[in-house]
């Protein structure tokens, strides 16, 4: 009785503060300086598939509050009275963070939205609801979390922009017919300065923001259940119509597999299917005369390799926080290295190596041997980087080439005898295999003794190699933005785990990163030489503001040449400079790894967190959820 009585009178008093305060109407708040503390009503236009944010409108105007909104206590619909300082954050408008909230009622009907054309979009309309008619978006694929997509409106563009990964909209597809579009008007300038033109955004909050006009594909071909022999495709329309499914060996296709009926949600189970290989697979659905197809897309088969993974580091750890199985194959760098060259020495059939740089003479000279007991070496360097212990390249033995992209070929990556499912490994990780890589500067390098990784890896391989001979095509090669989104990104290995692969530029690897990270619970702890890309600094950003843990590591030279260190230690997040001779070269991320429960994750690979490597360079990342490999 007596916690009753005192809740009464907490919520009471919160009450009274908000009577005392006098509510002004949006558009007058608007008006007001940064750092005014200021009250407004108004309906909320987006619940939790925005993430922690409340967008709120009255007859005069919309903003946006930020703060008290951690669960979904507040929904579309409700209407609230929010107390607040003004914040301007990346050109965005927020009240943030709110200090009290007051909900004055449920279910009210939302403001229509604004019809509106692009060179409408000002900053009277920021934080309102607004649509588009009829227009086209301009990339295809899936949506991706936290991602900006340009959408055609008449002769001009404006940018939609997907919520976190909590968000229905996430992994659906793309729309390749003529839609209309609702959201949010938002802002975000990569240098928050006021009067900002670029960053205007409609922020997308889920399915029904998307409005089809005929029968579209609403969610992409996916793979599930998984194995050797066999697996579904997946994929749903807006209205029910006939299921067809395309595949092949090939992106040709050239088999069909029919199922009667019709429906919305299509499933179509393939069996008598070969391991470790690649099909390739299009839904076909039909409805009111009106055809629509899925993208042709790639999955591989699981593999009956062990799946066994092997975890490498050039320096010493703390093993205090090991658990019982875990821990790394080695902590020197000779260790490392020689890891690499036996490795090299065991390989019988093929070996298949993209190194940014080297300059050890030990792997150039493993290499030139197994060439000599008749494996085929193909190797790809990049095109400036430090490589001169292969300037000779007569007599190697083995066919070296450099990238023709201005542009880093940035991967570091072996692939071994792919063919056999027993024999096969992947090596890949941050370390190139230059001297100052292997023995200085700080790296970690992980292996697989998985065919079907194996396998998607060699794809990317040859896009730029140009063929699938032991002869390179270099007119065929593609590097960089040339390349396409041509690999399955989720491999069942043969233990059962699952690892997802993503190849720079062309997969959004950095929307799958920020899909993790929007998924944390506990913590974040990021580390890395380069950390400049303004998507990824506002997902921790965004972790931090919703209580989770966050920390970083970053080189100090990197970290003071720009980039998002100063923008996260201005927020509260805490990071450690790197500050030696040697340089912090690692490139990883782990997520809730000391809680088995919530799906550790760890994040590693050549791809640094930078726009070059989300835009222009060849990078290599993979996600997985090994317990082991996280607490390593």
């Amino acid at each position: 009785m007596q916690l009753k009585k005192s809740l009464f009178v907490l919520i009471a008093t919160a009450l009274s503060l908000v009577a005392q305060a006098q509510v002004i109407n949006i558009s007058t708040a608007r008006a007001r300086d940064t750092g005014t503390v200021v009250t407004v009503s108004g309906i909320v236009t987006n619940g939790s598939e925005l993430g922690n944010i409340r967008y709120i409108q009255d007859r005069t105007g919309g903003i946006a509050a930020f703060g008290a909104f951690a669960t979904d206590t507040i929904k579309r619909g409700d209407s609230i009275t929010v107390t607040g300082k003004l914040l301007l954050f990346r050109n965005l408008l927020e009240i943030s963070p709110v200090t009290s909230v007051q909900l004055i009622a449920r279910n009210k009907p939302l403001p229509a939205p604004k019809v509106l054309l692009f060179a409408q979009i000002v900053d009277s309309l920021e934080g309102q609801l607004v649509t588009y008619k009829n227009v086209n978006f301009s990339v295809t694929g899936s949506f991706a979390a936290a991602t900006n997509y340009d959408v055609n409106v008449g002769a001009t563009k404006t940018q939609a922009r997907s919520g976190p990964a909590t968000s229905s909209l996430i992994g659906r597809l793309i729309p390749t017919s003529t839609v209309d579009v609702v959201g949010i008007l938002s802002q975000f300038c990569t240098t928050p300065i006021t009067g900002c033109t670029t960053g205007y955004q409609t922020l997308l909050r889920d399915t029904a923001d998307i409005i089809f006009n005929s029968i579209s594909v609403t969610a992409p071909l996916t793979a599930t259940n998984l194995t050797t022999t066999s697996f579904t495709a997946n994929w749903q329309t807006n209205v029910a119509g006939t299921t067809v499914l395309n595949y092949g060996l090939t992106p040709a296709l050239g088999q069909t597999a029919t199922i009667a009926g019709t429906r919305t949600a299509h499933a179509v189970p393939l069996m008598g299917l070969t391991a470790a290989t690649i099909y390739y697979v299009q839904g076909v659905s039909v409805a009111n005369g009106v055809e629509i197809k899925t993208p042709i897309t790639p999955i591989i088969t699981a593999s009956t390799s062990t799946g066994e993974i092997r975890v490498y580091f050039n320096h010493s750890v703390d093993t205090t926080v090991r658990v019982p199985d875990a821990k790394p194959l080695a902590t020197t760098g000779s260790r490392c290295e020689s890891e690499l060259i036996s490795r090299i020495a065991s390989a019988t059939t093929t070996i298949d190596v993209a190194m940014y740089s080297a300059s050890s003479l030990s792997i150039r000279d493993a290499l030139k041997q197994a060439a000599a007991r008749g494996v085929r070496v193909r190797y790809i360097a990049d095109k400036s980087a430090f490589n001169t212990i292969f300037t000779d390249t007569a007599s190697l033995g083995f066919k070296f080439i450099k990238s023709t992209n201005t542009d880093l070929m940035h991967n570091k990556f072996f692939i071994f005898d792919v063919a056999d499912a027993n024999r096969v490994w992947i090596s890949t990780g941050a370390m190139n295999n230059s001297v100052g890589q292997i023995y200085n500067d700080y790296n970690n390098m992980i292996m697989f003794q998985d065919q079907a990784l194996a396998r998607v890896y060699t794809v990317e391989f040859e896009e730029m190699w140009g063929s699938t001979t032991n002869l390179p095509n270099v007119s065929l090669g593609k590097y960089g933005p040339n390349k396409t989104d041509n690999t399955p990104h989720t491999v069942v290995m043969g233990n059962g785990e699952i690892v997802n692969v993503y190849f720079s530029p062309s997969d959004r690897t950095s929307s799958a990163i920020i899909k993790e990270i929007d998924n944390a619970i506990s913590y974040v702890d990021f580390a890395l030489l380069i950390f400049t890309y303004n998507d990824l600094g506002t997902a921790i950003y965004n972790a931090k503001r919703r209580g989770v843990q966050t920390r970083g590591i970053i080189d100090k030279d990197t970290a003071t040449t720009g980039g998002e260190y100063g923008f996260l230690t201005r927020n509260g997040v805490p990071i450690h400079l790197y500050n030696s001779s040697s340089i912090f070269h690692h490139k990883y991320c782990i997520i809730d790894g000391k809680a088995p429960n919530l799906h550790p994750t760890i994040i590693t690979g050549s791809h640094n967190w930078s726009s070059a490597a989300e835009t222009k360079n060849d990078e290599n990342t993979v996600i997985l959820h090994d317990l082991n490999v996280v607490n390593i």
